[in-house]
C-alpha cells in the first residue's frame, strides 16, 4: 500500500505507526504545557505525568501495528490552501508560497529547486508504482491544505494513463473521543500514531467516477486561484487573503498594551481551529505591521522564530 499525506508531521507519526504495538513498550517523551501564571506542584505534575505513561502502555498493548515500509510513505507537503496553485510554473510557485510562510523561522535554510525536485521525483515515483498494480491511500481531513491535497492529487490520479491499482481514501474524523473528552481535530499532522493504527482500515475506496469527480473540483479551484482556500461547511471555497484576519483581531483586541506576538498565534490555532499555520497568522500580522495598526516593540532573540517579538496596538 503506498501512502500519500500533506504533511511533515503526518508522515513522522505514520512512520512511528507502522510498527507501533509491536513488541514490549518501548517508551517515549512526554510533556505538559501549562496556561496561565499558576504551576502545579512537583506532586500533581508527577502524576500528570504517571497518568500519560499508564494511558500510553495501555494504547501500545491494544494496538495492532499498521504494516507497511518508510519508503511506500510519500509525503507533499505543498500548503495548497495558500498562494497562487495556477498550472503554469505549478512548482516553482509552491515553492515561493511556501518560503513565505517559513519566513517567521530565521534559521531555516531554503532552496526553491531542491524543493521543487525532490517533490516532482516523489509524485514521478508514486505514480510509476501505481502503474505497476501497487494501491494507494490518501489521507485527507477538512484542514484546507489536506483537502485541497486530495484534489490535486486526484488530478494527478485522472491525469495519468494505465494506473491499475485502487485508491482508497481515508478522512480524519473532525472530532474523537479523548478519555473523558472530546477533541476537535485539524489535520493528521496534530494525529497520534495509535490513531493512524485505527482509521488505517477505515478506508473507502474511489470509483472512477470518485476520482474524476475531485479532479474536476481541483481544475474548478484552480482557475479561480484565489489567493487563500478555506473550508467552510464542509465544501473548499476561495476566500480573501484578509479572509482570517478577524479572528487574529478578536485575539489582539483583547491585549492591553504590550504583548507577545507568539502567545496571540498560539491562541489563534488553538482556539479556533481554522486550519491554519502559525507561519500564514505570523504573516498577516506581518500585514497588520505595515499598516500601521501594530508597532515592535522589542524584535526576537536570535535562534527563535521572528513572532518571538514584544508588539503593541497604535492608537
Amino acid at each position: 500500500m503506498l501512502e500519500v499525506l500533506f504533511g511533515d508531521s503526518a508522515c513522522g507519526s505514520m512512520k512511528i505507526a507502522q510498527n507501533y504495538g509491536r513488541g514490549p513498550y518501548i517508551g517515549g517523551c512526554s510533556s505538559i504545557i501549562f496556561l496561565g501564571e499558576k504551576k502545579p506542584d512537583e506532586a500533581d505534575y508527577k502524576e500528570m505525568l504517571d497518568n500519560m505513561e499508564r494511558e500510553e502502555r495501555k494504547r501500545w498493548k491494544e494496538t495492532s501495528p499498521m504494516g507497511g515500509k518508510p519508503e511506500d510513505i510519500f509525503c507533499f507537503p505543498l500548503y495548497l490552501g495558500t498562494g497562487d496553485i495556477s498550472e503554469d510554473d505549478f512548482w516553482k510557485k509552491r515553492g515561493e508560497c511556501i518560503k513565505k510562510l517559513f519566513d517567521c523561522y530565521n534559521t531555516f535554510e531554503w532552496s526553491d529547486d531542491k524543493f521543487c525536485d525532490v517533490h516532482r521525483k516523489n509524485l514521478k515515483t508514486l505514480l510509476n508504482k501505481a502503474m505497476q498494480g501497487e494501491d494507494i491511500r490518501v489521507w485527507y481531513s477538512c484542514n484546507p491544505d489536506e483537502l485541497c491535497g486530495l484534489y490535486w492529487f486526484a488530478d494527478k490520479i485522472y491525469s495519468s494513463d494505465g494506473l491499475t491499482g485502487k485508491v482508497y481514501i481515508v478522512k480524519l474524523p473532525d472530532k474523537l473521543p479523548d478519555g473523558r473528552k472530546i477533541r476537535s481535530n485539524f489535520g493528521w499532522s496534530e494525529a497520534e500514531p495509535w490513531e493512524f493504527c485505527k482509521y488505517s482500515k477505515h478506508g473507502i475506496c474511489l470509483t472512477e467516477e470518485n476520482i474524476k469527480g475531485f479532479a474536476m473540483m481541483w481544475r474548478e479551484i484552480r482557475e479561480e486561484n484565489a489567493p487563500v482556500r478555506a473550508v467552510i461547511n464542509g465544501r473548499l471555497v476561495g476566500v480573501r487573503e484578509d479572509f482570517y484576519d478577524e479572528f487574529i483581531e478578536r485575539e489582539i483586541d483583547d491585549e492591553t498594551g504590550e504583548f507577545r506576538e507568539a502567545v496571540v498565534i498560539g491562541r489563534v490555532l488553538g482556539k479556533y481551529g481554522l486550519g491554519i499555520s502559525d507561519g500564514f497568522t505570523a504573516m498577516r500580522i506581518n500585514e497588520m505591521i505595515d499598516k500601521g495598526k501594530l508597532e515592535i516593540i522589542k524584535e526576537a532573540d536570535n535562534g527563535v522564530p521572528l513572532y518571538h517579538r514584544i508588539l503593541c496596538k497604535n492608537k
